[in-house]
């Protein structure tokens, strides 16, 4: 039994994992894993460009709170 994402990627691409594979059958997986990998390189970049705009907020409305406290 393969992990069940595993399962339905092949199943979407209409590859049986108990049957061997055609050469069109493994291009078809490996076109899939070079999608899926590049949508979480994607993912990856615009989750460190929320972190880096999260981390501008916090460190001005800090600075905000320090200059009210001052006042």
């Amino acid at each position: 039994m393969f992990n069940p994402l595993l399962e339905h990627h092949l199943a979407e691409l209409g590859i049986d994992p108990a049957k061997p594979h055609t050469e069109e059958q493994w291009h078809k997986l490996l076109a899939k894993i070079s999608d899926i990998y590049t949508d979480y390189q994607s993912a990856e970049i615009d989750l460190r460009q929320s972190e880096m705009l999260y981390e501008d907020l916090y460190n001005s409305t800090w600075r905000q709170a320090q200059e009210l406290s001052l006042l």
